[in-house]
């Protein structure tokens, strides 16, 4: 069996689950969303206080390959760039808020005795973006982990008070 049939498979068993065409949609994009993020390299910045995000399949420049570049010139109602870009388009995020949380950390101090409260951001080493990239990840994985069992267990509707043959 070839990749193309279990895909076929699959969708038609969740199909068989009552899964719509738009909620595997929504399960593709988010898979894809969980893939684009894994692309995602993070460099310490010159000055050795922060740290830029690097896309795995970009140069150091932001531009693509000509082989990636053609791919995704070959898709339809697509971002133009980055895995950055892709990831946020298929999970509905705004670019430069994710790429502010990936490599930098807000600190809020509380206003007190008649000091307003300030916000700072404090950049993100390489290895904490990759903490950070890594945990955004898990996060959408869980959600849609969590999401795919609910529906499966509302389609074959699983109760406590579902028994089990032979109890």
């Amino acid at each position: 069996m070839n990749d193309g049939e279990t895909f076929l498979h699959t969708c038609t068993a969740l199909n068989t689950m009552g899964i719509s065409g738009e909620q595997q949609s929504f399960l593709w994009d988010a898979t894809s969303a969980i893939l684009h993020l894994g692309n995602l390299e993070f460099n310490k910045t010159d000055d050795g206080e922060g740290c830029t995000i690097r896309d795995y399949f970009a140069d150091s420049s932001g531009h693509c390959s000509d082989a990636v570049a053609k791919f995704r010139d070959s898709v339809p109602l697509k971002p133009t760039g980055s895995s950055l870009e892709w990831a946020c388009h298929l999970l509905g995020l705004p670019v430069a808020d994710a790429a502010r949380v990936l490599t930098q950390r807000k600190i809020e101090l509380p206003a007190g005795a008649g000091v307003n409260s300030e916000v700072f951001f404090k950049p993100l080493t390489a290895l904490q973006g990759l903490g950070c990239r890594d945990a955004l990840a898990k996060f959408v994985y869980a959600a849609l982990f969590e999401w795919l069992v609910a529906a499966i267990n509302r389609s074959i509707r699983v109760t406590k008070s579902t028994s089990v043959a032979g109890t």
